[in-house]
């Protein structure tokens, strides 16, 4: 049986999740990054997809890799991480929470790596309006 959902569906409905969302390879290289996930960096998709997480440690734009407590742990990781974008002019820096799951084969093997990404201010101003709204 076919499934009539086709994939461009399924990117609509992640790039309106307002949180960010990207998905690694098994060697770090990012495969997909939603809108959220995209605009809290400041770059363009064309930049980020293809391009490996490793340039963002390289160039010290995050403190740490997340992602390779989770290739070594084979197991979900949620932590806080610092973020520091230089793009041109623009510059942003933001602690973010970030929640990275594995995703394995069917050999038990890491295939790709699944993270949503909220920076904390979003957090808190989400948890604000829960407190209104509720």
């Amino acid at each position: 049986m076919n499934n009539p959902i086709k994939s461009d569906f399924f990117e609509l409905m992640l790039d309106n999740i307002p949180h960010g969302i990207y998905i690694l390879d098994n060697h770090g290289n990012y495969v997909y990054a939603n809108r959220a996930y995209v605009d809290s960096l400041g770059m363009g998709k064309e930049s980020i997809i293809g391009s490996s997480v490793y340039n963002f440690v390289k160039r010290k734009e995050i403190n740490f890799c997340i992602s390779d407590i989770v290739y070594r742990e084979k197991k979900s990781v949620f932590m806080l991480q610092d973020v520091r974008i230089q793009n041109g002019s623009d510059q942003r820096s933001f602690r973010q929470l970030i929640i990275s799951n594995p995703v394995f084969d069917e050999k038990g093997d890491i295939q790709n790596i699944i993270a949503i990404c909220t920076p904390v201010d979003t957090l808190n101003h989400l948890y604000e309006k829960a407190e209104e709204d509720g």
